[in-house]
């Protein structure tokens, strides 16, 4: 599965992890845990958590229209990703894997 440098910045943000941002002060305030309104809000997090799961897995693992382009690219030489373009690619791979 692709992951885009776009996801990469989404689960950096999701886990407060900034690139100078202090994360203690932009955390979310917590609230009574007993409370309505927070088994209200837990609830439709819940829902949602669900929903983007199942959207995710909806999701095809391999997108045969892109992989034509790139068997073709690589195949008449074409293909050509910067350094740079891989090893975000790499760090971005490694931290999906580490959220499973």
């Amino acid at each position: 599965m692709k992951i885009s440098r776009e996801q990469i910045e989404q689960v950096l943000q999701a886990l407060q992890v900034g690139t100078g941002g202090d994360a203690a002060s932009e955390a979310p305030k917590l609230q009574v845990v007993g409370s309505t309104r927070a088994v209200r809000a837990a609830r439709r997090d819940a829902e949602r958590v669900k929903q983007i799961c199942a959207m995710i897995a909806a999701l095809p693992e391999v997108r045969p229209d892109r992989l034509s382009q790139l068997v073709s690219a690589v195949e008449h030489g074409d293909y050509d990703p910067s350094a740079l373009d891989v090893a975000e690619k790499m760090l971005g791979r490694i931290m999906a894997d580490r959220l499973k």
